[in-house]
């Protein structure tokens, strides 16, 4: 059901409750740490979700390695999306 309302809400790829196909937008954006430049950055889409017991990994294309610089020591990566409460997107009001 939650796997659905992504789907229905254009986050991840997949066929709509009403027949249509879902036309996903990047989700966020990404960067390694250390960052040596826009190389080491990239704008996502979510194509999936993993099950609950996967926790918080993500999978990435095997291009990603090269894109980015990577390596296998201690790059992090780190990942910055929009904010959502209840389905709705958070926004920044001023007082």
């Amino acid at each position: 059901m939650m796997r659905q309302w992504l789907i229905d809400h254009d986050v991840i790829n997949g066929k709509k409750t009403d027949g249509s196909q879902s036309h996903p937008k990047p989700f966020g954006i990404g960067y390694r740490i250390p960052t040596q430049g826009m190389s080491s950055m990239f704008a996502m889409t979510v194509a999936d979700v993993l099950p609950t017991q996967s926790g918080d990994t993500i999978v990435v294309p095997r291009e990603f390695t090269a894109q980015t610089g990577s390596d296998f020591d201690v790059d992090k990566l780190f990942i910055a999306t929009m904010s959502y409460t209840n389905g709705e997107l958070d926004t920044i009001t001023e007082e």
